[in-house]
């Protein structure tokens, strides 16, 4: 039936989240030699910085390829900060 396709596309799409949650987070903590959990953290961050970043850009008329520009530079710039730290 439909809501079981959907639960199950759903527990799909959750379990390849986590497989590449972890993946980010691994190549996160060996490219900058941080624990993991710090990585972690890291990632997080930049996540969300990317997040209000695309609203931001959403609600403005900002070109895309500034958009893009400043927030690749503002997250590769607050990874190096953490390189090991």
């Amino acid at each position: 039936s439909d809501p079981e396709v959907a639960r199950a596309i759903t527990e799909h799409r959750t379990q390849n989240a986590r497989k590449w949650e972890k993946i980010v987070v691994e190549k996160i903590a060996k490219t900058l030699e941080l624990s993991q959990k710090k990585a972690v953290v890291i990632a997080l961050m930049a996540s969300s910085a990317s997040i209000a970043a695309a609203r931001y850009a959403r609600d403005t008329e900002m070109s895309r390829d500034d958009f893009i520009t400043i927030v690749t530079e503002f997250v590769t710039a607050g990874f190096e900060s953490q390189r090991n730290n």
